[in-house]
């Protein structure tokens, strides 16, 4: 009896699904691995097979494959017939055990590659510590899938016996790996993204790396930070580059004190800096040496290191510090101090700070050697004071500061405020003002312009605040300048409102008296004789050295000793009406005996001369017409002779009327 089994199906299989899809480009080798799902179709029949169409990326489906297999896990097969570097397209069909074909999957395409890359070219290693090596390469290439990562081959020398390592590109260059002791050969092999691989032992001419021995080797000294130091402590530095160091161990001595080796840092781990903080003492010249510490044993010790100086001693303050000029229009200004010694670490340098006139402070140094610095600065005060510093950074004491004014300006003319009024007719003018301001000077003299408008001017020497000067017609300004100390004369201040004199009608002054006979060794107060319109001003033009003339014409004068002979005075007498100038000869005489101790000589005016006639200086005001009176005022000692009861000889000698000699009536214009 047989037994028919029929199968009947009005639906065909579902389209396979590529679990693994590659990107456009995929690249695959002699072998490719092709991922598909398989399943029944949807009437339950089971799967029959698996075909597989290829074609050319630019071309129809040319190759078919056929897998009759229900794997689910895909198809691994060769593909001899496709050309290296070709691009191919591919897509998959399920059937079912009909033989009922269902509709193609979607389509992958990839691109085929059986050439192994180049391998990268390893260059001689470079020992850093024993076991570790560094080792540079020049990178692989593969034309057509490009280089995926490498194989680290390492072999003792002579033996056919490596290790491998699977690296990525993210391998460093040049790249480390740890070796023991002895001669290895190292190489790496590079493989492509289709996974070809060099046959071994193909690639390039392996690099042998002779490893050195396990020896204790004498590191270098080891380097202070800094030479000179003022601190308590400082920093050393050394080469780490010993193989398989453990441990570093520091010792230090000091050199001025006999070298007794010190213990610093014991056990700083290998792995940590090459460097350690060393505590310092006593002052003097300190030394370091470093030992590498492997399996418990202490390595020979390095030679000494450079000394570094351990100096906590400031240096002296410089001394004699002077500033050259203290007051000037103009600089430069030199700053000057006695040389300062070296200390214990020497030379020292002077650090100069300066406070400017805006009360800016800055400072600036001054190299070792050097007791001077020129500078070049503007007006104001300047301010200096310096200290010493050594190398180790110690500084002294300020020294004390010293100040020097510079001062090209003259004094201010602002304020001042001039003012002028008018007395006495107009023809007598007071003039007032404030004091011009010098900011860095002291103001030393004013001088008084008078200007006479549609006409000339005139500059005279005046002090204090105010002062009186008899004008002729005219309008009439003022206006004052200073000048200071150091010389600078400043501008005049703005003008005093104007002044209106009129013509001055009356009798302008003239001077009676025109000779004076002194006693030698004696004071003399004298009043002198003029006439003309009052007021009257008297001052004294020329005369000898302590001589003086008051404003209202008393004549002083302490006679030296052994003073003989005849002296000129001048003298002027000033009214509204003008000025006018007389000498007066001056005789001094010495007698021998006669004089009482302790007597001023003086004029005392007779009781027959009628005192108004004398102040007015003539009999007859009316008389001055163009001329004046002559008198002359002898005083004596009465030496050999009896003196009357005043001690003193008047002797006015009236003369006729007759023209004025030297007077002249002209207004005054300063």
């Amino acid at each position: 009896m047989f037994a028919v089994v029929l199968l009947s199906t009005l639906a065909v299989p579902f389209a396979p699904v590529l679990s693994e899809p590659g990107a456009d480009g995929w690249t695959i080798g002699r072998g490719a691995y092709f991922s598909v799902v398989d399943f029944s179709d949807d009437a339950g029949l089971p799967a029959g097979g698996l075909r597989i169409e290829f074609r050319p990326a630019d071309g129809g489906y040319t190759a078919t494959l056929t897998e009759q297999t229900n794997s689910r896990w895909g198809l691994n097969t060769a593909l001899p017939f496709q050309p290296e570097g070709a691009r191919w397209c591919w897509r998959a069909y399920h059937r079912n055990v009909l033989g009922e074909e269902g509709p193609p999957s979607a389509e992958q395409c990839f691109r085929t590659d059986w050439t192994p890359p180049i391998s990268p070219r390893v260059d001689a290693g470079t020992l850093v510590s024993t076991g570790r090596v560094v080792l540079p390469y020049s990178p692989g290439s593969d034309a057509l899938s490009g280089v995926q990562g490498y194989f680290l081959r390492v072999s003792p020398v002579g033996l056919d016996d490596f290790s491998s390592f699977n690296l990525d590109l993210s391998l460093a260059n040049p790249f480390e790996t740890y070796l023991g002791e002895g001669a290895w050969e190292v190489w790496l092999e590079a493989r492509d993204n289709a996974w070809n691989l060099p046959d071994l032992p193909l690639g390039p001419k392996p690099v042998v790396v002779v490893m050195a021995d396990r020896s204790l080797p004498q590191p270098a000294p080891p380097v202070f930070e800094q030479t000179v130091t003022n601190g308590y402590g400082t920093t050393i530095t050394w080469d780490a580059g010993i193989p398989n160091a453990e441990f570093w161990v520091v010792s230090f001595c000091n050199l001025d004190a006999g070298c007794v080796w010190r213990d610093g840092i014991n056990g700083r781990p290998a792995s940590r800096s090459p460097e350690a903080w060393v505590q310092l003492e006593d002052e003097g010249s300190m030394v370091a040496r470093v030992a590498v510490v492997r399996g418990g044993v202490v390595g020979p010790w390095s030679a000494p290191s450079q000394a570094v100086k351990l100096d906590r001693t400031a240096p002296a303050a410089p001394q004699g510090l002077s500033l050259v000029p203290l007051a000037a229009r103009t600089g430069p200004l030199t700053l000057s101090w006695s040389p300062v010694p070296d200390d214990f670490v020497g030379p020292v340098s002077v650090v100069v700070e300066e406070t400017a006139a805006d009360g800016g402070i800055a400072s600036f140094m001054v190299d070792a050697g050097s007791s001077m610095v020129s500078l070049s600065r503007g007006d104001g005060r300047w301010r200096y004071r310096a200290l010493a510093r050594d190398l180790a950074q110690n500084e002294s004491d300020w020294t004390a500061a010293v100040t020097a004014t510079l001062d090209s300006t003259g004094p201010s003319a602002q304020p001042p405020l001039v003012t002028a009024s008018a007395a006495d007719g107009g023809a007598r003018v007071t003039i007032t003002w404030s004091t011009p301001v010098d900011a860095l000077s002291t103001v030393t003299s004013i001088d008084l312009q008078e200007r006479l408008e549609d006409g000339g001017s005139s500059v005279v020497s005046v002090s204090g605040n105010a002062t009186q000067r008899f004008v002729g017609p005219g309008r009439w300004r003022w206006a004052i300048r200073g000048t200071d100390a150091l010389g600078n004369v400043g501008a005049f201040s703005a003008e005093s409102a104007p002044v209106d004199v009129g013509a001055v009608v009356g009798v302008g002054p003239s001077i009676a008296t025109d000779a004076l006979t002194l006693q030698c060794g004696r004071p003399a107060v004298v009043q002198l004789m003029g006439a003309g319109d009052a007021p009257r001003v008297w001052q004294l033009i020329n005369g000898p050295m302590g001589a003086a003339v008051s404003p209202d014409g008393v004549f002083t004068w302490v006679v030296p000793e052994r003073t003989r002979g005849t002296q000129t005075v001048t003298v002027s007498l000033t009214n509204a009406v003008g000025t006018v100038e007389e000498e007066i000869q001056v005789t001094v005489t010495c007698a021998d005996a006669g004089v009482e101790s302790g007597r001023d000589a003086s004029v005392e005016m007779d009781a027959g001369v009628d005192a108004g006639a004398v102040d007015a200086g003539v009999a007859d005001a009316g008389a001055l017409d163009g001329g004046v009176e002559r008198r002359e005022l002898v005083v004596g000692c009465g030496c050999g002779a009896s003196d009357d009861a005043s001690g003193l000889l008047l002797a006015l000698t009236l003369f006729a009327m007759r023209p004025t000699r030297r007077g002249t009536h002209r207004p005054s214009s300063g």
